[in-house]
């Protein structure tokens, strides 16, 4: 990289944007190194933990964090008022003619990181409490999730098998989960998820564990929150999405129509068209302190 950057033939940028917190130091050298402003993408509350440890710097202008919800701003500042922050939204595309009342309620998915195996273990339980129930329920989990949270010996414990598969990437494969019919999501742990929206979007039901961060997660109004991590929260979420087929429809139609609203892919451009048009201006330059 130093080589392509000190090359007469290298393509001068002003700007360098780094999504996962893992890649925020080789961002901020890159940037160091070309003389370019740094945008960094804050999408959970760990990553908003990694901005306060290191606060990595670029080449000229102002290190901008972007942050998808305004809930983790507080979090970010953590005290240093000079931060600069831009809150953009994240979006994503609704398709035209998708019909929640055409969801059956006989599959569903689950994801998440996978690292809060009580929050998994509780919604596993929950599930096979009604899944005897239901015969024609599917389930289907993002292998990585889990592996890490141990769901699969659980899942072989609680006799779920013989419906429960494990989906390999489930975030970066997602056209067969937004086929199905309910995404779970059964961490809360403050991570932004662009296939919370998609899901929404295609007009499934979202069943999620509460998560203040994560304000698109509305109780009632664009999901169905689960307030404890318990069997029991799960099992009465679960019971009421797989027999009020009614409600749930028109829950997941209510998260469809504030998707389109309020989660536009095209606002979330715009959003960062306008952060990048502010950074690279003088506008954005700081000043030391005397």
């Amino acid at each position: 990289a130093a080589r392509a950057l000190n090359s007469d033939e290298a393509q001068a940028f002003d700007l360098v944007h780094a999504f996962g917190h893992t890649c925020w130091p080789f961002a901020a050298e890159t940037a160091r190194q070309a003389g370019a402003a740094l945008a960094l993408e804050v999408h959970s509350t760990k990553a908003a933990a990694q901005a306060v440890r290191r606060r990595p710097t670029g080449g000229a202008g102002a290190t901008v964090y972007l942050l998808p919800d305004a809930s983790l701003e507080r979090l970010v500042r953590a005290g240093d008022a000079g931060v600069e922050i831009r809150t953009t939204p994240w979006g994503v595309h609704t398709p035209g003619g998708t019909d929640a009342s055409a969801r059956k309620g006989t599959s569903a998915f689950i994801d998440g990181g996978g690292s809060d195996r009580a929050a998994m273990l509780a919604m596993l339980e929950g599930l096979a409490s009604v899944a005897p129930a239901h015969p024609d329920l599917m389930v289907f989990a993002d292998e990585g999730a889990a592996q890490q949270s141990g769901a699969w010996p659980v899942a072989r414990r609680l006799g779920l098998t013989d419906r429960f598969t494990l989906t390999p990437d489930i975030e970066a494969r997602r056209e067969l989960a937004l086929r199905g019919d309910i995404l779970i999501l059964p961490e809360g742990r403050g991570e932004h998820r662009s296939l919370t929206l998609d899901a929404m979007a295609a007009g499934m039901l979202v069943i999620a564990a509460e998560d203040p961060a994560v304000t698109v997660l509305a109780d009632g109004r664009t999901a169905r929150l689960v307030h404890r991590p318990s069997a029991e929260a799960w099992r009465e979420a679960l019971h009421w999405a797989l027999n009020e087929p009614a409600g749930a429809r028109a829950l997941a139609a209510s998260g469809r129509e504030h998707v389109r609203q309020h989660c536009r892919a095209s606002a979330h451009v715009a959003a960062v068209m306008g952060a990048y048009e502010w950074m690279t201006s003088s506008a954005s330059i700081p000043f030391a302190s005397s």
